[in-house]
């Protein structure tokens, strides 16, 4: 993650860059709803658990329980590993005031899905923190 972003973090949010949850606990979260997240998605998800952020030009929820609860695996995971074609997906935070949530897939490929738009944001979580602070996509998926 780029200093900026740290330290805007550190002096809105006093986040210190250290875990703040168990990964055990979010891996229990995850199972009961059915869903199979990555080590790396848990590991990040350590470190941002609970926050909602407001960057500059948007926000980002990491408030786990809500997202299970608002895309429950019944109705998210068939529809999209569909339309990705890929085997697994995990939700794990919304952007955008709740307009779209961010899921990731079973190789770390990080989406944003709002009904039909999805935009890529890559495969680096503390790089999807650096694209948020600035408002960037990275690539519209047509569908």
């Amino acid at each position: 993650m780029e200093e900026e972003v740290k330290q805007y973090l550190h002096i809105r949010y006093q986040w210190k860059g250290q875990p703040i949850i168990d990964a055990d606990y979010l891996l229990d979260l995850y199972f009961r709803a059915n869903y199979y997240p990555t080590d790396k998605l848990i590991d990040f998800l350590c470190y941002f658990y609970g926050y909602k952020i407001t960057f500059p030009q948007s926000d980002v929820d990491f408030q786990v329980e809500k997202v299970l609860k608002d895309y429950p695996y019944k109705y998210l995971h068939p529809v999209l590993t569909k339309k990705l074609s890929v085997t697994s997906i995990v939700p794990f935070a919304e952007i955008y005031t709740g307009h779209m949530v961010l899921v990731s897939d079973e190789n770390e490929n990080i989406y944003g899905v709002y009904d039909d738009e999805i935009l890529l944001y890559g495969r680096n979580y503390n790089k999807l923190m650096n694209l948020l602070y600035r408002n960037e996509d990275k690539g519209k998926l047509s569908y």
